[in-house]
């Protein structure tokens, strides 16, 4: 009984990572919808573009 639980959670697990690996975008690299120009205590990085 226990293998199958396990087998059963392993299975659920795999189902999950395989969602994830499918969704998993870069969100970092993408450019944003709005500006964070002025926001108080956003200071420019040095060597940034822009």
């Amino acid at each position: 009984m226990l293998r199958v639980a396990v087998n059963g959670f392993f299975d659920s697990l795999g189902v999950v990572l395989g969602v994830m690996e499918e969704l998993d975008v870069d969100t970092v690299l993408k450019e944003g919808k709005e500006s964070v120009e002025g926001a108080q205590g956003l200071m420019p990085v040095k060597g940034s573009v822009g």
